[in-house]
């Protein structure tokens, strides 16, 4: 609030004139300034295990290393997790990043 009372407006709060209720969901719709990237974990985690499992070498020809005889092994591959690294894979597998951008199934 300002000086006298009035709302004060910015970029960082938000506010409601008739004050926020205990209780209720309130949808913010906004234009971002200047946002972060965040969240490109889940994105990165899908791709390492999709490039160890299908790629035999990267896009400037360094070979895997986890190619056998200089080939991919695309048999299996496997993801396990308890407790946080669990809840991490079924949140991977929840937002669809078990398929990759091929639309290849990454783990099994």
């Amino acid at each position: 609030m300002g000086p006298g009372g009035e709302p004060k407006f910015d970029p960082v709060h938000v506010y409601l004139p008739s004050g926020f209720e205990k209780g209720k969901l309130y949808e913010l719709v906004y234009t971002a300034k200047h946002p972060r990237v965040v969240g490109l974990g889940l994105a990165a985690v899908r791709d390492a295990i999709s490039f160890f499992h299908f790629e035999s070498k990267d896009d400037e020809g360094r070979p895997s290393p986890l190619a056998v005889d200089g080939q991919a092994d695309p048999r299996f591959a496997y993801i396990f997790g308890i407790s946080q690294s669990g809840r991490f894979t079924t949140h991977m597998i929840y937002q669809g990043f078990h398929v990759d951008e091929h639309g290849r199934l990454v783990f099994e």
